[in-house]
């Protein structure tokens, strides 16, 4: 299978568009807008498999490899972090760099 670019079909640069190349607003209702995402929610209900669980695949080798040339205890922070963060209530606030730092340091 041969793909084939379509240069008119490729999107353009925002000071290359004319006004009929621009998008048009749509009056929606609330309703609407909800049905636009209604089908995007993840029922809770649901179980997502091992390839979901992150804190297997970012661990502190991942970490030095992809970021090179820190020292041994900063990736280990990032792994304890990462799995950290999978496991945590997503609605409660991340703390901030300072806070997650001194925890590490005490």
């Amino acid at each position: 299978m041969e793909i084939q670019i379509v240069k008119s079909r490729m999107p353009k640069l925002l000071s290359e568009m004319k006004e009929e190349d621009r998008g048009e607003f749509v009056e929606m209702t609330d309703e609407e807008l909800g049905d636009i995402v209604k089908g995007l929610q993840i029922d809770e209900n649901i179980e997502l498999g091992p390839e979901f669980n992150f804190d297997k695949v970012f661990d502190a080798q991942y970490y030095s490899e992809k970021f090179p040339g820190f020292e041994d205890f900063v990736y280990a922070i990032l792994e304890q972090e990462t799995i950290q963060l999978n496991t945590d209530d997503l609605k409660k606030p991340l703390d901030s760099l300072s806070e997650t730092l001194n925890r590490h340091l005490k």
